[in-house]
């Protein structure tokens, strides 16, 4: 592990185990030409896992630059985007372009950036031709119900058509190729309304690979928390709900605990139920009925 400095703003590099990959840092100041060089080099020289530009400042010919050389990268594993990084739709249309090419990138992380509805709908259409994608973080992104119409077809299992676009047997297949999601952040969302929510539990109900969802601080509601409740009772692969601060109180809590009586698929081990108003009573009863950790 070792640090070095190119520019007032001090990159962090650390070296991963015997692989020779580095995970890579900006503590988000500016980032300027000759930062931007490096980024590249590293990434078209396949020696990357890891990128943070989070809350970085930068042109956007450089932004650019380094989502050329991600498009060429072999390496990248996680790219944190987070703070504003992609506060545009240009950036936006850049990403989901690098996206449909890139195929290594596992976690993308936009968590604190306002994105309007043509910035979501260019990121679903770059996410959805790339099948490699298993966590994505949009929470406290600003997103609306027609957001998270367009966010919850992610979720939903591809068609079983599609046309390869170099007309290859190859190309068919990557076309067909699910959006695996096993992480999904959406948290802090205050303008997402029921209408929004309920969008979401479709989403859910017709997804089979989600296994963490984290909705912190929304206005779910007793009405929201019910309507979740029913899509988490028939997914087979949930374990993981995060539901603290969203005003659900012991209405949308009684959802909850019906839902985890029922038999069938739900196989949760923690739901954080923090800062919602609920009695004691019902939250020992909630956690009597979770499954231990495998």
């Amino acid at each position: 592990m070792y640090m070095y400095s190119t520019h007032a703003s001090v990159p962090y590099v650390s070296a991963s185990g015997n692989s020779m990959l580095v995970s890579l840092e900006f503590p988000g100041e500016a980032i300027d030409q000759r930062e931007v060089e490096d980024i590249a080099g590293h990434l078209r020289g396949n020696s990357i896992r890891l990128l943070s530009l989070r809350g970085c400042n930068m042109k956007d010919e450089s932004f650019s630059e380094i989502c050329r050389a991600l498009e060429a990268n072999r390496s990248l594993q996680h790219l944190n985007l987070n703070i504003n990084v992609v506060h545009s739709t240009y950036r936006m249309k850049e990403l989901a372009s690098t996206l449909i090419v890139n195929r290594t990138v596992t976690h993308l992380m936009l968590h604190g950036t306002k994105l309007n509805i043509g910035q979501v709908k260019k990121l679903r259409k770059g996410l959805k031709r790339h099948p490699s994608i298993v966590s994505l973080d949009v929470g406290d992104c600003g997103l609306t119900d027609e957001s998270i119409r367009y966010i919850a077809r992610l979720l939903h299992k591809p068609k079983e058509s599609g046309h390869a676009t170099d007309g290859s047997r190859e190309g068919l297949r990557e076309s067909r190729a699910p959006l695996s999601l096993k992480e999904l952040n959406l948290s802090a969302n205050a303008e997402v309304t029921l209408l929004g929510w309920t969008q979401l539990a479709i989403g859910l109900a017709r997804n089979t690979t989600l296994e963490q969802l984290y909705l912190d601080y929304n206005d779910l509601f007793p009405e929201g928390a019910s309507v979740l409740a029913v899509a988490i009772s028939v997914h087979p692969e949930i374990r993981f709900v995060d539901l603290e601060g969203c005003g659900i109180g012991d209405d949308g809590a009684s959802c909850i605990l019906a839902m985890l009586r029922k038999p069938g698929p739900p196989k949760l081990e923690k739901l954080v139920l923090t800062s919602n108003d609920i009695s004691i009573e019902k939250v020992e009863m909630i956690t009597a009925l979770l499954l231990p950790p495998v």
